[in-house]
């Protein structure tokens, strides 16, 4: 079901009020409930960064995000060896559209795939995707030895202001953002919620 005009309006002003710095959205139909109609809807009422977030491993894939309105999209290493699509191949149109590559990689082959592509934005998930999907915020520690010139973004399973100290300190102080979307889309004050989290983020790189 499509997420109503007001939820999608209200949505956007908690997060720019609570102060988030980009927005994710979920565009992958199957077992997801993602669209790119909702895509365009955020797009249409933020100028925040906003990262389509999906199985991409295609051409026709980057551009729809980029037709959309998406200025990054999710580029997962697992997704791309599986179908053997080429990274490179997507990582340069993405720079040809002008729309940024946030490469995922869960594992320490992943990880020096990444590097090897130069990726400049990097996501590492707490969740064990291979395994149970369990969450570990120790898996943070994968990322310590990222090179400075990517950002380190820590991806779900981010609760609260503690989980965001526990994933900095577990990364050796190397995470430079989160990514957080079911605990602030339960919250029964979303605003409140990312404020909290972005004061946790200030006082923890302090």
């Amino acid at each position: 079901m499509e997420p109503s005009y007001e939820h999608i309006e209200a949505f956007v002003e908690d997060s720019e009020a609570g102060g988030a710095v980009a927005i994710s959205v979920l565009v992958e139909p199957i077992g997801f409930n993602g669209s790119f109609h909702t895509l365009q809807r955020i797009v249409d009422r933020t100028s925040l960064p906003i990262l389509a977030k999906g199985f991409h491993f295609s051409p026709t894939h980057l551009a729809c995000c980029k037709a959309y309105g998406a200025t990054g999209y999710l580029h997962m290493i697992k997704v791309f060896n599986t179908v053997g699509s080429s990274h490179t191949e997507l990582i340069d149109l993405g720079q040809t559209l002008d729309i940024e590559s946030f490469v995922e990689a869960n594992s320490t082959a992943e990880i020096e795939q990444a590097i090897a592509l130069g990726s400049k934005l990097m996501g590492i998930n707490n969740r064990r995707i291979y395994d149970d999907l369990g969450t570990d915020l120790s898996r943070a520690s994968l990322g310590k030895d990222l090179p400075t010139e990517a950002a380190f973004i820590s991806l779900s399973g981010i609760e609260g202001p503690d989980d965001i100290r526990t994933v900095y300190e577990n990364s050796n102080s190397r995470v430079d953002a989160v990514l957080v979307g079911t605990s602030v889309m339960k919250a029964k004050d979303r605003r409140q919620h990312i404020e909290r989290l972005v004061r946790a983020g200030k006082e923890v790189v302090k």
